[in-house]
């Protein structure tokens, strides 16, 4: 699949030998985006990188665009969704990487720690960026229903594949039902996207799908209420 989308001009796949997790894949992407931007001249250069978790779906079509202006409109130096404040409560709003707008300027520098591989691999990170006093803003992917986020699809994959060498193996056992941010609507808005995306796809495999991304018509999602 990812090579079908990279032969369309989709995508740019980065290969290794060995799972590096969420961290350590986000830093190496990022590097080579930021080591990409020196071959182009400066007007045409990316100023911003969105994160996007592989099981975070997207459902509206202005979800960049409005969270790009409501980012510049405050100057912040990042924005994303704040977890609830007991998850982690030595930080005033973490931002959970599962979408999460970034501008590299501000952060993908010293004295910024870069992501960790820890389960939450930018607490570090946003603990320096309050600490020094740059913006974050709180924007609501999930709650204004711009991205649902499965979660915890990661450990599904690990228990249906007995992975049973992985150091989360133990974890899957007991933790691999998306949890869908908390979003009781999730389940259904989960199953209505599936059955849209499979009529779209239709039996064609992966000779439609990279066609298909390419549609500049958009797929209509009828989200149950």
């Amino acid at each position: 699949m990812l090579l079908a989308m990279q032969d369309a001009g989709l995508i740019e796949v980065i290969f290794n030998r060995g799972q590096r997790q969420h961290g350590p894949a986000l830093n190496q992407g990022i590097n080579h985006l930021c080591r990409k931007q020196l071959n182009h001249p400066e007007q045409s250069r990316c100023n911003l990188i969105w994160i996007l978790d592989s099981d975070a779906w997207i459902l509206r079509a202005d979800t960049l665009t409005a969270s790009i202006d409501h980012l510049f409109k405050v100057d912040a130096a990042m924005a994303g969704e704040f977890l609830p404040s007991h998850m982690h409560p030595e930080i005033p709003g973490y931002i959970h990487p599962c979408s999460m707008l970034m501008n590299p300027a501000h952060i993908w520098r010293h004295p910024y720690p870069p992501f960790d591989r820890s389960g939450s691999p930018g607490l570090r990170m946003q603990k320096a960026l309050v600490a020094r006093g740059a913006k974050r803003l709180n924007f609501p992917f999930m709650a204004n229903q711009y991205v649902l986020h499965l979660g915890r699809s990661t450990l599904n994959m690990l228990r249906q594949n007995n992975e049973q060498n992985h150091n989360l193996y133990e974890w899957s056992l007991s933790s691999f039902i998306p949890h869908y941010h908390g979003n009781k609507k999730g389940e259904a808005w989960h199953r209505s996207f599936l059955a849209q995306f499979q009529a779209e796809l239709g039996g064609g495999g992966l000779r439609n799908l990279a066609s298909i991304c390419q549609k500049t018509v958009r797929l209509e999602l009828s989200i149950p209420s």
